[in-house]
């Protein structure tokens, strides 16, 4: 039996690295296709996670747009009633004005 170097060693692995690509690339040992399952499941979970993003962003926006409504609806409400009672800002600021100069008398 010969005994081989361990530069002689090296030099033939890379030339039958170089000879048998497939076989190096890791397709044998089923590291690419690890490789390629794990690729294929990551872009799967990303889909799902940016469809999920984008679900909740599509009903907050909603929800926004409802409370804004909202917010408008009752600000005109509001103005209605301010317009029907004329002189209840006369009466509040009249009433104020005794609280702000502290004479207990009035």
């Amino acid at each position: 039996m010969r005994s081989t170097t361990p530069a002689a060693r090296y030099v033939t692995l890379i030339t039958t690295r170089s000879a048998m690509p497939a076989v190096c690339s890791g397709q044998v040992y089923g590291v690419g296709a690890e490789t390629g399952q794990a690729k294929t499941q990551a872009g799967q979970l990303l889909a799902e996670v940016n469809a999920d993003a984008e679900r909740r962003r599509a009903a907050t926006h909603r929800e926004v747009d409802d409370l804004t409504r909202q917010k408008d609806s009752i600000a005109s409400h509001l103005a209605q009633v301010r317009q029907l009672l004329p002189g209840m800002n006369a009466v509040q600021a009249a009433q104020a004005k005794p609280a702000a100069t502290g004479d207990p008398d009035k």
